[in-house]
């Protein structure tokens, strides 16, 4: 059995919000009573054998029977920063991934309990009209929360960043999502 916290962490961290899942995709429901070690669905993001390594070294046998409520929020954001140090590397093989024409996903990075991913636009700050940043980060949090991808990140105390650089890695934009 998979815990809920890799579920939450792989099925909503790991893929990335909006520009990697479909606003379509089914969410992870959030279910504060069902046991943290409960089945993983099939929409997993990674396999198996590697949730099975990151539930073993991030929950305590103890831990797996207990449901989402009876966990303190301090246990759950330690349990979110266990999961975010190992599959943010996970995240990272076969980066960079072309998105759409001017979006490059360049790099995952987990800090605490953030998953930031660091995304190159073929585009200048000049481009970036308040306009045109208003509207990309309107359509990120419409999309990744529509996707609902935020109720089990932040259910463990995480959050989500989206970095957005130029091509010569300066910084254009960022876009942070707690909850919807």
């Amino acid at each position: 059995m998979r815990s809920l916290l890799v579920i939450s962490a792989l099925g909503a961290l790991g893929l990335g919000g909006a520009a990697l899942r479909p606003a379509s995709a089914p969410a992870v429901p959030v279910d504060r009573t069902a046991p943290i070690a409960q089945a993983v669905p099939s929409a997993a993001p990674t396999d198996a054998a590697f949730q099975d390594v990151v539930m073993t070294a991030c929950l305590a046998p103890a831990e797996r029977d207990l449901s989402l409520g009876e966990v303190p929020m301090a246990r759950r954001r330690a349990l979110a920063a266990c999961v975010i140090r190992m599959l943010a590397p996970k995240m990272n093989e076969g980066l960079p991934a072309r998105i759409d024409p001017i979006t490059t996903l360049v790099a995952v990075r987990g800090e605490d309990t953030t998953m930031t991913y660091r995304y190159r636009l073929d585009l200048t700050a000049a481009d970036l009209n308040p306009q045109i940043r208003a509207s990309l980060e309107r359509q990120v949090r419409a999309d990744f929360c529509a996707a609902g991808a935020i109720r089990p990140v932040s259910a463990f105390g995480g959050a989500v960043r989206f970095d957005y650089v130029d091509g010569v890695g300066r910084q254009l934009m960022a876009i942070d999502i707690s909850r919807c």
